[in-house]
C-alpha cells in the first residue's frame, strides 16, 4: 500500500491537503499546463492537469483531470502583485481596490459511482 498526497494550491498547511492509498501502485505521469496573463486591469489565468496512477498486478489504472480558468478586472485601482515563490498572481497592489472575478472549475475523479451512494 503505497500513499499519495497533494498539497493542492498551497503548501501553507502542515500536512497535505489530499491523500489517498494506493494498492499495488505502480508509476505516476502527472502533467500540468499553466497560462497567466496579467495588465494594469485585467488578469487571466487558466490551468490544466491530467494525472495517471499505473497499479502493477493487472489492475485498473486511475486518471484523473479537470482544469479552471478565471479572469479578473479591477474596477477601482491598477496592477496585481505576484508572489515570486509560488509564482502566482497576488493581490491588487493598489489600495481600496475593488476587482470583479469570475471562475470556471471542472474536475472529473474518474469515480465509477459518479456521485451515488452505492456500497
Amino acid at each position: 500500500m503505497e500513499t499519495v498526497s497533494s498539497d493542492g494550491v498551497t503548501s501553507m498547511f502542515p500536512s497535505p491537503l489530499l491523500e489517498a492509498e494506493i494498492d499495488n501502485m505502480g508509476t505516476e505521469l502527472k502533467g500540468v499546463l499553466e497560462v497567466l496573463y496579467t495588465s494594469r486591469k485585467v488578469l487571466l489565468q487558466a490551468e490544466s492537469f491530467v494525472d495517471r496512477l499505473n497499479r502493477s498486478g493487472g489492475l485498473r489504472h486511475y486518471l484523473a483531470y479537470g482544469g479552471y480558468a478565471q479572469g479578473s478586472y479591477l474596477i477601482v485601482g491598477e496592477g496585481f502583485d505576484y508572489d515570486e515563490m509560488y509564482a502566482i498572481p497576488g493581490r491588487p497592489l493598489s489600495d481600496k481596490a475593488v476587482e470583479l472575478v469570475a471562475r470556471f472549475n471542472y474536475t472529473n475523479l474518474n469515480d465509477d459511482k459518479s456521485g451515488n451512494l452505492w456500497w
